[in-house]
């Protein structure tokens, strides 16, 4: 059994995804005080090796990538987008085919060409939160806590550890998770995020979860956002000015 991820898929010294996570711990300088007086011995000499290396192996030049994509245990959050999706085909409508499209009518008033992303405002709790990025290549849901603050819920927060794996090009830990309603055009679901306590551009990502529980559909050339309803489609317009 993997106690990391509470499954009998595999067993816990066998998880590739924490040997993962405390490697990248390991390497901005953490957990080093858990090793043995040998093991830290072997670290440093083998740091003193590759630093009086004879031949010089650094690269001439770097490319930087932002991976956007946050590692952390997928199992809970899976089961829970299998029950949630369970049901949610006992209230699903129809959509004839080809009703989600997108048209030249819906990037009206958009200067093109441009390269923007698709930020969005939503409502927390009765208060309009801006700068709110639709993120299809984040695995999760990521609030600031400065937000959680803002809106007064700091005891809302259930502490959680969740390690998220290239995250503005390091390693951050978490603060907690919380369960939080999202009113978008007037429409309310609730979602889980992970609070977080460092810098980032926006003040919510709205990753996959949230975008398949939706079934909603961005479109970052024409700035909207379209998810069904019952009798219709729903459109959230974007607010291009903040993506700039």
């Amino acid at each position: 059994m993997c106690k990391y991820h509470g499954t009998h898929s595999h067993r816990t010294e066998d998880c590739r995804q924490l040997r993962e996570e405390v490697h990248c711990l390991f390497n901005n300088g953490n957990l080093r005080e858990f090793l043995s007086d040998r093991a830290k011995n072997h670290f440093r000499n083998r740091v003193s090796n590759k630093s009086t290396g004879g031949e010089n192996t650094e690269p001439q030049h770097v490319i930087n990538m932002i991976i956007s994509g946050v590692d952390i245990p997928q199992r809970p959050m899976l089961k829970r987008t299998r029950n949630s999706v369970t049901r949610e085909k006992r209230t699903q409508d129809y959509i004839p085919e080809g009703a989600l499209s997108f048209s030249d009518e819906d990037a009206k008033g958009i200067i093109q060409p441009h390269n923007d992303t698709l930020v969005i405002f939503v409502i927390f709790n009765k208060t309009r939160i801006k700068r709110v990025l639709i993120d299809p290549g984040r695995s999760a849901n990521i609030i600031q806590s400065k937000v959680i603050e803002q809106l007064g819920l700091q005891d809302r927060i259930v502490p959680a550890v969740r390690l998220l794996n290239r995250f503005n090009m390091a390693c951050e830990i978490t603060k907690g998770e919380i369960m939080l309603p999202i009113n978008t055009n007037g429409i309310v679901r609730e979602a889980k995020f992970y609070v977080n306590e460092g810098d980032m551009s926006y003040n919510t990502l709205l990753g996959r979860p949230w975008i398949h529980h939706m079934r909603a559909v961005p479109s970052t050339l024409h700035q909207v956002l379209k998810f069904p309803v019952s009798g219709g489609i729903k459109t959230i317009c974007r607010e291009q000015p903040a993506a700039k």
